[in-house]
């Protein structure tokens, strides 16, 4: 139904359509949330030193702990005191002011510099000699947007690395995940899928502009912008209640984008639209993760690191 009327309202996109995607979202959403259910053995027992195998913050541990009987709560502060050789993260829910004005600052000053770029290639473009081939412009303008759709992170400050299989696989064995999670091969396809949808359909957005700086190309900056600053948050710095927060801008700025593209080219809006379909639904998988985690507090917050 949501397909159709899109259809239906193209290339007009009236706001009766927006309205029905995100019914659609919404719907996904409160199904998966409602059908989800963690990947652990529902018959085991819930005992203190499993709970806080399960949950990585010695707060939450001692609330879990706290529903138990006074002794298993004392075994679990006996588990907790035991000497360890990893160093653990003890979580206060104190908002850390510098870790949020940091990524602020950092997403602003990555979509400034590629804002300037996009304005330095307007100037660039007709500078090329006439006499290359017609194909020559289109072509590099392509290979900019396909390296903007995977190294986009290029522009940014901060340490935007993406999980690997084996931090993927320790990830999963550390944490609890929803049942119906895709396996990790799964996601390198549709982020490859994806990137090339974008690259398609920025491309269409600059022949029909003729500029690289049009409010829908800088809108899908943007977007990407939050999302690089968003892997900080959820796969260098693990902050898994920043993440859940943050990943809903993410989720934002495409619609916004998406909505751009159809009303300058409603053939590369319905190219981008997978991108946006995509991140409805991870935008309910990392809640759900972090729902299943011990829900950690959905700001940064200060971490004090203990032996």
């Amino acid at each position: 139904l949501c397909f159709t009327t899109l259809q239906r309202h193209t290339p007009t996109m009236a706001p009766s359509s927006w309205t029905l995607v995100c019914v659609w979202i919404a719907a996904l959403s409160s199904s998966l949330a409602f059908h989800s259910s963690p990947q652990t053995v529902p018959s085991a027992p819930l005992t203190p030193r499993r709970c806080l195998n399960q949950i990585p913050s010695f707060a939450a541990a001692v609330q879990c702990a706290g529903r138990r009987t006074g002794s298993e709560m004392r075994a679990a502060s006996t588990a907790v005191s035991e000497p360890s050789a990893q160093t653990k993260a003890v979580v206060r829910k104190e908002w850390d002011i510098g870790a949020t004005a940091k990524y602020l600052l950092a997403t602003a000053l990555q979509w400034a510099c590629i804002l300037v770029t996009l304005a330095a290639l307007d100037r660039g473009m007709p500078l090329l000699p006439s006499s290359l081939p017609s194909f020559v412009p289109t072509a590099l303008t392509a290979s900019f947007f396909a390296l903007m759709a995977v190294r986009s992170r290029l522009f940014s400050v901060l340490n935007n690395q993406r999980p690997t299989p084996l931090s993927e696989r320790k990830e999963i064995a550390e944490g609890t995940r929803p049942s119906w999670m895709p396996p990790p091969i799964v996601f390198p396809f549709v982020w490859g899928t994806i990137a090339m949808l974008r690259t398609l359909s920025s491309t269409l957005i600059w022949r029909q502009a003729g500029a690289f700086l049009t409010p829908p190309i800088a809108a899908l900056m943007l977007h990407l912008s939050i999302g690089d600053t968003w892997n900080t948050i959820q796969n260098v710095d693990r902050r898994r209640g920043t993440a859940a927060s943050v990943v809903l801008l993410v989720l934002a700025s495409s619609i916004a984008a998406n909505r751009l593209y159809f009303a300058a080219l409603p053939i590369a809006g319905w190219i981008l639209l997978p991108q946006t379909m995509w991140l409805s639904v991870a935008t309910v998988l990392v809640c759900d993760i972090w729902r299943l985690n011990g829900c950690e507090p959905l700001y940064p917050v200060k971490r004090e690191m203990v032996s």
